[in-house]
């Protein structure tokens, strides 16, 4: 990957165990031939991983609205020659048309969000706005995503709304989905309120445990912390079995 310092990210993965568990669980989980969409893609990280395990038989939609943060996307795709990867700047809410994003200019791209942030140095600019369930249903994916990331600073309940036919299905996609309080608080939403959510989609929430490939049920008391990234599971047997294959 091509890493672009003057960004914490960048640093984070260069340095340190950058999201190691969610890392191997997507290694364990994503086969060949699989979908895979990840929302908030930034630099390409997960994408890259993703694009590696599912192979040529299989699909990765990166999704990345900032527009400076899509062209370091795009340097990271065409320097790894993937064909299996598709980018779209855009971002998902609960109503397409356009919005203004918050985009950092402090070193925080991680932190560009839809939400208003507190306490960073930002601009704004604008972004399109599609519904997950319109997305899917154009590039005739419905029902066809095995997993799906969603890290969107805040903005998660809002990208649920706009997929609720999506998540609602018994065959929704795995979800790994980022809990910040500060951020969702800024979207007019708290992390408890975010869980039950996806439970009232049928989802249930798991944290990973990466040196036994075993998932851990977790409550609301997970997320009642500033920073976690949890896995909503509709059918854990099915998931634990593809976790224990090699």
């Amino acid at each position: 990957m091509r890493l672009f310092f003057r960004d914490e990210f960048a640093r984070g993965i260069f340095i340190k165990d950058f999201e190691f568990k969610e890392r191997r669980f997507l290694d364990a989980f994503l086969k060949p031939g699989d979908v895979y969409i990840d929302i908030g893609a930034n630099i390409g990280l997960f994408t890259l991983i993703a694009a590696r395990c599912v192979g040529p038989q299989g699909h990765v939609h990166a999704i990345e609205p900032v527009a400076g943060t899509f062209r370091q996307l795009g340097e990271n795709i065409a320097l790894n020659h993937v064909s299996n990867v598709s980018l779209h700047q855009i971002a998902f809410s609960d109503n397409p048309g356009q919005a203004e994003i918050f985009v950092s200019l402090d070193g925080h791209a991680g932190l560009n969000s839809l939400a208003r942030p507190s306490g960073e140095e930002f601009v704004t600019e604008t972004v399109v706005l599609s519904r997950l369930d319109d997305f899917l249903a154009v590039k005739e994916l419905t029902g066809h995503v095995a997993m799906i990331k969603l890290d969107v600073e805040g903005w998660e309940a809002h990208v649920l709304a706009g997929g609720r036919r999506t998540f609602s299905s018994p065959t929704a996609p795995v979800l790994q989905i980022e809990f910040t309080s500060e951020a969702s608080q800024s979207a007019g939403i708290s992390s408890v309120q975010l869980y039950q959510l996806l439970v009232e989609m049928g989802y249930r929430l798991f944290d990973y445990d990466e040196r036994l490939r075993r998932l851990l049920p977790v409550g609301t008391e997970a997320v009642n912390r500033p920073h976690i990234n949890l896995f909503a599971i509709k059918n854990s047997d099915e998931v634990a079995r593809r976790l224990r294959k090699q």
